[in-house]
């Protein structure tokens, strides 16, 4: 499994809208991860799966959250970091398709558009909030949240195990 991890701001706090560095990076990045997927041919076979994954930092309504917070207010935060990260993914999805926002076409394009997929991880990956932190602002400044924020392009390999 190979992991590209953007843990800058790529998103507007809250938003799905790619900021022009992120539209920036994935012009230049996605031609060459479609050429070196699939220039071979005998390792493009080896691919099993590709996948852009959304994940997003427990903040909700502008606060801290406890991720493992079952109440209906907890289960309300998650369902809401879930859609967040899915539109993120699919927002990437999509530029990455867009023709005219890619600035043209690029070798693959139609191969990856049919093995790509993406996955709404939300904040389960994420490290806790303290419980200091819990209920107050979310001004991202004692928790790491643009850690968080990350959207992950990932292809597998198959494998004997």
């Amino acid at each position: 499994k190979v992991r590209n991890n953007f843990q800058e701001s790529y998103f507007v706090r809250g938003s799905a809208e790619l900021s022009d560095s992120m539209k920036d990076l994935l012009k230049v990045m996605i031609p060459k991860y479609a050429k070196s997927i699939y220039e071979n041919e005998g390792a493009a076979k080896q691919v099993e799966s590709l996948k852009i994954s959304g994940l997003t930092s427990p903040i909700f309504r502008g606060k801290y959250f406890d991720i493992n917070d079952t109440s209906p207010e907890g289960e309300e935060a998650r369902e809401y970091n879930l859609k967040l990260s899915n539109d993120r993914a699919l927002a990437m999805y999509n530029f990455i398709f867009d023709v005219e926002a890619m600035g043209g076409d690029y070798p693959y394009r139609a191969r990856l558009k049919s093995d790509l997929g993406i996955a709404a991880l939300g904040y389960r990956n994420a490290a806790p909030v303290p419980p200091e932190l819990v209920g107050e602002r979310a001004r991202c400044v004692e928790y790491d949240c643009q850690k968080e924020q990350a959207s992950i392009l990932e292809f597998r390999l198959k494998s004997d195990q």
